[in-house]
């Protein structure tokens, strides 16, 4: 027979599984935070940090792409639709 609370002593096991949770759940409130303080409040605005992001990681892993002639024209007047390239339009 068992004295005291047979669930009140974790296995280490159990509190090592936790950290990565309250890691996550730290970074997350702290990147909330550091977002609603730049002004970032946007999901689009968010979206577009993840995706720039994600390219960064993406660049890092492989060599320069070879983009071919249309590719080349899409960029080109994809970019010029884009808030802060006012060097690059023509208009």
């Amino acid at each position: 027979m068992r004295v005291g609370h047979g669930n009140s002593i974790r296995p280490a096991d159990q509190h090592s599984r936790n950290i990565p949770a309250m890691f996550y759940a730290l970074l997350y409130a702290l990147m909330r935070r550091v977002l609603r303080l730049s002004g970032i409040s946007s999901d689009t605005e968010v979206e577009v940090l993840v995706l720039r992001h994600e390219l960064a990681v993406l660049r890092r892993q492989i060599k320069r792409p070879r983009l071919r002639r249309r590719d080349k024209l899409f960029l080109s007047a994809m970019s010029r639709m884009l808030p802060g390239s006012v060097g690059r339009r023509s208009s």
